[in-house]
């Protein structure tokens, strides 16, 4: 066998194998008997557009409504505005009668964002049997630590629920409480959060553990250097 026709069925074989290569790249639940659980985040198949129904956007004619529920006032927030004059014929406030149950009502939910600093002072006593001082303890209750259960709670969420890193969370209660806190102390939340969680967390993972069936399947979760699969 000449030098060209060996490089040729090398070249037919590399081409088989690239193939073959490729289709097991491209293998997915949809395809193969792979589970959907070992399919990529980052290549879905795009889903085909829907026909369109003829109908306009929005609600249609006729739906039910869906409309927000009014909630009770906060005490002390109930704002009565009234007219200065008529809108109309610009009479004085002379002129103007109030209609009892015809008002409309507005409502605006707020959120106060205010942070509440606590000073325990402990006093130190001498007595005066022996001489020796004593430094009155804590109430029940507050926590040793400089952030109270609702910081810690918070804390706890951004880092815990929302993923935030120490450093943003740390940006994002300074800019919603105006709370200055160091990257330390935030850190030092978390330990404390997962002791005060931990049996619960061991109540679930028996459950879970006892469980027939586990409703459940595999996921991945995407960090900073790899994809890994849970």
């Amino acid at each position: 066998m000449s030098e060209i026709e060996q490089l040729r069925a090398e070249n037919v074989l590399l081409r088989a194998q690239v193939a073959e290569l490729l289709a097991r790249l491209n293998t997915n639940s949809t395809n193969s008997s792979k589970p959907s659980s070992t399919d990529s985040p980052f290549h879905t198949k795009p889903k085909p557009p829907l026909p369109p129904s003829g109908r306009k956007p929005g609600g249609q004619f006729g739906h039910k409504p869906n409309n927000r529920e009014m909630l009770a006032p906060t005490e002390g927030e109930i704002y009565n505005c009234l007219l200065a004059q008529c809108q109309h014929c610009k009479a004085d406030l002379d002129a103007l009668t109030v209609l009892p149950g015809r008002e409309s009502v507005h409502q605006v939910l707020e959120i106060v964002s205010q942070a509440v600093v606590k000073n325990y002072v402990m006093a130190q006593h001498k007595c005066v049997k022996c001489g020796k001082k004593s430094r009155a303890p804590l109430p029940l209750g507050v926590p040793p630590t400089a952030s109270g259960p609702h910081l810690q709670a918070i804390i706890t969420a951004f880092i815990g629920k929302y993923n935030l890193s120490r450093v943003d969370t740390k940006d994002a209660i300074s800019q919603m409480f105006g709370v200055d806190l160091s990257v330390g102390a935030i850190h030092n939340v978390t330990p404390r959060a997962a002791q005060a969680v931990a049996p619960a967390m061991e109540e679930v993972l028996q459950a879970l553990i006892a469980a027939a069936t586990k409703h459940c399947d595999g996921f991945c979760v995407q960090l900073p250097a790899q994809l890994v699969w849970a």
